[in-house]
């Protein structure tokens, strides 16, 4: 039962941040996708999980109907007081960072890209210097990635690999606003892949895709409604920019799973048959799984 009343809340959260953004890629939608999400899957029960306390159910809805309650909040005041709105207005859009079509977004993609490529390399070298070439630091990737975790891997530069994450943000933005993906797009996204590689990690890559698709997707959105321009985007280079981006995310965090020796070895107990049958998957795997759902479980420990 508790699964279906889940499955419906997040269905009717996601209808309902479509009426009150009119579109959905919205900050209720996702509320509702990775949340609502995480709980279905701990309900799933696909590990023995412990069953979730009243305290806990009461902390979980608690702050969703503050959320949801902020932003309706947010939302009645804009509609009552238009004449007054206080937010940037959409025709805005032409601003100062797009005075030059953009030139002072791209140079800045490069120069911020650049230097994360950097801190990819460094890291890289670092670590062919300590194990001896690429291959026996492909081969020590279990032993590279619990340094990395322990903050053991030293001599590189801190923080600088941040950057990246600046440069995605920015890409998304330059992509929507070009109207299609290029070479530069795929600079700080690169840059991040490469030094998660070298750390034997998989967070950043999926932080980086998902930073990029929400840069991309909010400001596709104000674009469309710019009443001064019509921004268009080539159905043929989405598909196609769309297929690498994937493409490059799923083989770099499959040769992660690969060379730290994850495939097939994966031992959790009380698993599922079918959820021990993923341990054969490259991108699917138990932990994953464990990953997305134990959330509420720790909250209820906690």
């Amino acid at each position: 039962m508790s699964l279906l009343i889940i499955a419906i809340i997040i269905f009717l959260g996601m209808i309902f941040g479509r009426y009150l953004f009119k579109h959905w890629f919205n900050h209720l939608t996702l509320y509702c996708i990775v949340f609502g999400g995480s709980l279905f899957l701990y309900e799933l029960k696909l590990l023995p999980y412990i069953d979730l306390t009243p305290d806990a159910w009461f902390v979980m809805i608690l702050a969703f109907l503050s959320f949801l309650m902020g932003i309706i909040t947010i939302v009645s005041a804009r509609n009552l007081y238009k004449e007054n709105a206080i937010h940037i207005e959409k025709s805005d859009i032409s601003m100062k960072i797009f005075i030059d079509d953009g030139k002072t977004l791209k140079y800045a993609i490069i120069f911020l890209g650049l230097i994360s490529l950097y801190a990819a390399i460094e890291l890289w070298v670092i670590l062919i210097n300590k194990f001896g070439s690429l291959p026996a630091v492909l081969l020590n990737a279990e032993v590279i990635y619990r340094l990395n975790v322990e903050g053991k891997i030293t001599g590189n530069t801190p923080y600088i690999f941040l950057l990246g994450f600046v440069a995605t943000f920015l890409a998304g933005i330059y992509a929507a606003y070009k109207g299609k993906f290029t070479l530069i797009t795929f600079i700080p996204l690169i840059s991040i892949i490469l030094r998660d590689l070298a750390g034997a990690g998989r967070t950043a890559m999926l932080f980086g895709l998902l930073e990029f698709a929400s840069a991309f997707f909010l400001f596709r959105h104000l674009l469309n409604n710019n009443p001064l321009k019509r921004f268009k985007f080539s159905r043929g280079n989405a598909i196609i920019g769309l297929i690498l981006v994937v493409a490059l995310f799923t083989a770099a965090s499959s040769l992660v799973r690969l060379s730290r020796g994850n495939v097939g070895s994966e031992s959790i107990s009380g698993g599922s048959r079918g959820l021990m049958q993923t341990k054969e998957s490259l991108i699917i795997s138990p932990s994953v799984y464990l990953y997305a759902s134990s959330c509420p479980g720790v909250l209820t420990k906690y």
